[in-house]
C-alpha cells in the first residue's frame, strides 16, 4: 500500500512537471540542462513516473520553474487551461474568481473517488460529430441518444440521472454567480457538467443538454473557454451545434409534434408556454425548435413578443451538488480520511454549512464533535 502511495505520488509529480515544462516552453533537453541533470533521459524518467523526485531536487524544479510546492504534491489540485468552459449571460460576467472554486470542487470529487477505490471507469462515451458535421447529422445523434437510452416522451426528467448512471458524466448542481448558468469539465480521466441551481428549470436543463454535447464531443469540437448563452445567433459553429444536439434532445420531434397538435389553444404564446412547460424546457428553446422543425413560419416567429414567453417554472431547486459527491463526501468524513477543516476549505464553506449538505441528503452527521469543534477554532 505505501508502495503504491509513493509511485502515484512519482506519477503525479511527473505529469505536473511536463505541464509545468511545457507551460514554460521548454524541451526535456532544455530543463534537463537547467537542472543540472546529465542527461535527458532522467527527466523523461521523472516525468513518466519511474523515477523519484528527491526533496533537493524538487526544490531546484521550483525555482526553476517559478512554481509552489502545492503545485506538484497537492492531490486535489486541478491543472490545466483548457479543463472548463463556461455558460454565461453576458462579456462582462467574470469566471475567472468562481473557476477555481470548481476547480476545487472537482478537483475534491476526483480524489474522493481515488482515495475510496472508486476510479473512474476507462470506457467513456462519445459523440461521432465534428465540426463538418451537418445540422442535421447532429440532430439525428439527440433523438439517437433519447431512443437509445429510453428517454421517454419527457426527456428532461431522465436526463441527468441518464448522463450520470450510463454516459459517465458527473453533474454537480452549484451556487455559481449571477451570470454563470453553467459549465462543461472535462479532465483526462473525469467529466463534469456544473449547473447553476438558482437558475429557472427550463434554463437548467436546456443548459444541462447543451453542456453534455460538449463533454461528448470535447476532444472533437473543443468548444471555447467562455460561451455566450442563449442560442445567439452569430454563435460559433460549435455553440450552434451544442444548441441543436440540445434541441433534439430534449424536444424529440414525435413527441412535441404529437403534444403540439393535441393542444387546442388559440393564442400562440400560450402554446408555446404550455408546450414548453410539458417538456420542462424554456419557450424560447421551444420557439426555435418549432422553427426549425417549420411548424412554425418565418412570419410566426416575427409574430412573437419574447417577452410574453417563459424560462419554466422555477419550482424546488436541486439540492447541492449531487447525491454521488455527497455521499462520497459523508464517507469521506466518516472514515476521517480528509480534515473537517481542509473540506470545509475545499467547498468554500463553513462547518454548519457543511453539515448542512451532508444532512440534506438524509445522511446522518459524520463529524466528531471534538474535531469539530476544534476545526471551528
Amino acid at each position: 500500500m505505501i508502495q503504491d502511495k509513493s509511485q502515484k505520488m512519482n506519477v503525479m509529480i511527473g505529469e505536473r512537471l511536463r505541464l509545468a515544462r511545457k507551460a514554460s516552453s521548454l524541451t526535456q533537453k532544455d530543463l534537463a540542462e537547467k537542472l543540472g541533470f546529465k542527461s535527458r533521459q532522467i527527466l523523461d524518467n521523472i516525468e513518466s513516473g519511474m523515477r523519484k523526485v528527491g526533496a533537493d531536487e524538487l526544490m531546484v524544479i521550483m525555482n526553476v520553474l517559478g512554481r509552489t510546492l502545492d503545485y506538484f504534491t497537492d492531490p486535489f489540485m486541478v491543472l490545466g487551461d483548457k479543463v472548463f468552459a463556461w455558460r454565461v449571460d453576458r462579456t462582462s460576467c467574470s469566471v475567472g474568481e468562481y473557476e477555481s472554486k470548481a476547480r476545487n470542487l472537482v478537483g475534491a470529487f476526483r480524489h474522493f473517488c481515488e482515495m475510496l477505490g472508486d476510479p473512474p471507469s476507462p470506457l467513456t462515451t462519445t459523440l461521432n460529430i465534428t465540426t463538418k458535421s451537418s445540422y442535421e447529422d447532429v440532430q439525428a445523434a439527440g433523438q439517437r441518444l433519447v431512443k437509445d437510452l429510453h428517454f421517454g416522451e419527457i426527456p428532461a426528467l431522465k436526463l441527468a440521472k441518464q448522463a450520470e448512471q450510463t454516459l459517465g458524466v458527473h453533474i454537480l448542481y452549484v451556487d455559481a454567480p449571477q451570470g454563470i448558468s453553467g459549465a462543461a469539465c472535462h479532465l483526462d480521466d473525469m467529466r463534469f457538467i456544473l449547473i447553476n441551481r438558482n437558475e429557472p428549470l427550463g434554463r437548467r436543463n436546456y443548459d444541462l443538454a447543451h453542456e453534455l454535447f460538449h463533454v461528448l464531443t470535447w476532444n472533437q469540437i473543443p468548444p471555447d473557454k467562455i460561451e455566450l448563452g442563449f442560442m445567439q445567433k452569430k454563435a460559433p459553429r460549435a455553440e450552434q451545434l451544442a444548441d441543436i444536439f440540445a434541441s433534439a434532445l430534449l424536444l424529440p420531434e414525435d413527441s412535441l409534434i404529437k403534444f403540439w397538435n393535441s393542444n387546442s389553444f388559440t393564442d400562440l404564446h400560450e402554446k408555446i408556454n404550455v408546450t414548453a412547460s410539458h417538456f420542462l424546457v424554456t419557450s424560447i428553446a421551444l420557439k426555435y425548435r418549432l422553427k426549425n422543425l417549420n411548424i412554425l413560419t418565418d412570419i410566426d416567429v416575427m409574430n412573437i413578443d419574447d417577452s410574453r414567453l417563459k424560462w419554466g417554472d422555477d419550482g424546488e431547486k436541486p439540492l447541492l451538488y449531487s447525491k454521488a459527491f455527497v455521499k462520497k463526501l459523508h464517507t469521506i468524513l466518516d472514515k476521517g480520511l480528509v480534515s473537517v477543516r481542509k473540506v470545509a476549505v475545499l467547498l468554500d464553506c463553513t462547518i454548519d454549512d457543511l453539515q448542512e449538505i451532508v444532512m440534506s441528503y438524509g445522511l446522518k452527521n459524520p463529524f466528531d464533535l471534538q474535531e469539530t469543534n476544534d476545526a471551528r477554532k
